[in-house]
């Protein structure tokens, strides 16, 4: 009987005591955030001759330190038009960075929810 008990407990402690090494997937999300977010697109042009830019590297970022650390939220390409359309993002401010060969050129953004805004830049 002794031994019996004995048993339970261990088994019990190392039960007990086991690590859960679960690690969550990719977070769900399960509410509509079409109220908090806006639509946020980059136009790039080029300074000297007023032509738009393709393929310029366009960088989200959602705050001035991730700037300088260069961390950057989003990355995407300009296409033929010049546009860089980040889509939906939830409102707030923004500091985007647009860059071809040595030409470059930095923006702040605020977006506002369930608005576009489309803020120019122009690469020098």
């Amino acid at each position: 009987m002794k031994w019996f008990i004995v048993a339970m407990i261990a088994v019990t402690l190392f039960t007990a005591c086991e690590k859960n090494n679960y690690e969550p997937v990719q977070p769900v999300i399960l509410n509509d955030t079409s109220k908090v977010s806006g639509n946020l697109i980059a136009r790039i042009y080029d300074a000297s001759t007023g032509a738009t830019i393709e393929g310029a590297d366009v960088l989200l970022y959602t705050s001035y330190e991730d700037v300088l650390r260069h961390l950057p939220a989003l990355n995407i390409k300009s296409l033929a038009t010049g546009d860089a359309n980040f889509g939906s993002v939830l409102f707030g401010n923004y500091y985007i960075t647009a860059q071809k060969g040595f030409k470059r050129d930095t923006v702040s953004a605020q977006v506002l929810s369930q608005n576009k805004t489309i803020r120019v830049m122009n690469l020098r």
